[in-house]
């Protein structure tokens, strides 16, 4: 097994003595990685390597707890989630990412992941590998999507409340969760065909984040 696998599963198994030994491996390339795909005025927010610090620790541990085929995959995925979250003016996503760990907040998105509730143990563990998939799908589209797929899937705000919140009409607001969850699909369906790394491959959609400033927390 792939060093970064076993590291992974002790830590998730309660050694936290493996984390520090998961991040000794990979955060120096995460953070150039993060560097290289970021322009010019988001590499300059990238001068501390607490900002990689942090944001693979939040990542690990609040992220979806999908296993990497090896450590390339693995810090391939961190590096994409660095830049995200520099991109990511005031760190929405990353008190975003908390809430949707909640399981009770993935109960909302039952109709984007197409599954339903199940006794069943067999239908319940594939249920768990598409919660996955959607979370990790939710981490390689741009923060635009991801805000609009929150708001609307996690937190059932009203099309007008959305419309309000980007400045756009209802309709916009509409036509822009209806792509969300197109965009959405297509890179679950990429997911599941194992095509990650041609996802990681793709160029970051840094011109994505939503102007103005960060949403208005909501009780969920």
């Amino acid at each position: 097994m792939d060093e970064t696998t076993q590291l992974l599963a002790k830590w998730r198994d309660g050694e936290e003595g493996a984390l520090p030994r998961v991040l000794d491996l990979h955060l120096a390339y995460v953070r150039e990685r993060a560097r290289q795909l970021l322009g010019p005025g988001l590499r300059a927010k990238l001068t501390s390597e607490d900002v990689a610090h942090d944001a693979v620790v939040e990542f690990l541990r609040y992220g979806p707890k999908f296993v990497p085929k090896n450590g390339k995959q693995f810090r391939t995925l961190l590096a994409r989630i660095v830049a995200n979250t520099v991109a990511d003016h005031g760190n929405w996503f990353r008190a975003a990412r908390r809430r949707m760990s909640d399981e009770t907040t993935l109960e909302r998105a039952d109709g984007l992941a197409g599954s339903t509730a199940s006794h069943d143990p067999a239908q319940q563990a594939a249920r768990r590998e598409l919660a996955v998939r959607l979370r990790l799908a939710m981490e390689l589209i741009p923060l635009r999507d991801r805000q609009q797929l929150i708001w609307r899937e996690w937190e059932q705000r009203p099309y007008a409340e959305i419309a309000e919140l980007r400045g756009v009409s209802e309709e916009a607001a509409r036509s822009g969760v209806r792509r969300a969850v197109t965009r959405l699909r297509d890179v679950m369906a990429r997911l599941r065909r194992g095509e990650l790394d041609e996802l990681l491959d793709a160029p970051l959609e840094v011109d994505e984040v939503a102007p103005g400033e960060p949403p208005p927390e909501r009780s969920v």
